[in-house]
């Protein structure tokens, strides 16, 4: 008897398991076309139905995720709002669970730490959490390099957020030793040592990453245009007059070559 209620069965739960993805596709398909017509609100509920119905499917929790993101505002702190982040954030780290090498989960989890380590002031109360939101989003970004080094949109990232979090801090330091945007450098205060210690690095992989990109890409205009700006940032903490000049030049020479497309001679 067994022996025939056994097979049964597991036809039953296969045919279950078939009609539930095909359901789920079918609300997928209702999200994705109810998305082209703007209809976000029912385009999301469709995503939420697809996930329900299959949550191993990693294409459903991503775009799931990306329409919460779609709808949240990094400087807007109303509750519906930091719900929509968690939603979005646990989305895309639930694709990422399924799927550790899935590219369009580790990029949105990078911009999205990036966008909450912006809205917070650098000299804020908040400054811990803004460092570690600006770690999360870099390690995410390294992440997506070692996933496909070749990919320059991944290098191009990386040093994006380097340049962002960087720079500001340079321009404060700047105003604090009363130096004009304009005024040759380098730092020439105890200023610069801290600063080089905590970005020299950062500043060193992001240059480092670019070149890889141009490597590839010779006139990417993104890497052209963050280069001469991470080359313009290590100036300013270079410790000679000497060196502030030659990375100078380098950041000169990357923004000639971004408004022609030329490449600068070494």
């Amino acid at each position: 008897m067994w022996y025939r209620i056994i097979p049964a069965l597991l036809l039953a739960v296969s045919l279950a398991a078939q009609t539930g993805q095909g359901t789920a596709k079918s609300a997928f398909d209702r999200g994705s076309a109810a998305y082209q017509e703007k209809r976000y609100d029912e385009a999301t509920a469709a995503f939420e139905t697809a996930v329900r119905l299959d949550p191993g499917n990693v294409t459903y929790h991503m775009r799931l995720g990306e329409m919460y993101s779609f709808s949240w505002a990094a400087v807007n702190f109303t509750a519906e709002n930091l719900r929509l982040r968690a939603r979005a954030e646990a989305e895309f780290r639930i694709a990422l669970g399924i799927d550790p090498n899935n590219k369009r989960a580790v990029a949105a989890l990078s911009r999205m730490k990036y966008a909450q380590a912006k809205e917070l002031v650098a000299d804020g109360p908040n400054k811990t959490e803004r460092d570690n939101y600006f770690a999360e989003a870099e390690s995410f970004a390294r992440r997506l390099i070692q996933i496909d080094p070749r990919d320059v949109n991944s290098l191009v990232l990386f040093s994006t957020h380097a340049s962002w979090r960087v720079g500001p801090e340079l321009m404060r330091a700047r105003e604090r030793l009363k130096m004009s945007a304009g005024e040759a450098g380098p730092l020439n205060s105890t200023l610069r040592a801290d600063l080089l210690a905590r970005y020299g690095a950062l500043i060193d992989e992001g240059i480092e990453d670019l070149n890889k990109a141009l490597v590839i890409n010779p006139d990417l205009p993104d890497a052209l245009e963050f280069l001469s700006r991470l080359y313009r940032s290590r100036a300013d903490l270079a410790d000679s007059v000497d060196g502030y000049q030659r990375d100078t030049a380098m950041a000169e020479a990357f923004e000639v070559r971004a408004a022609a497309g030329k490449k600068p001679t070494d």
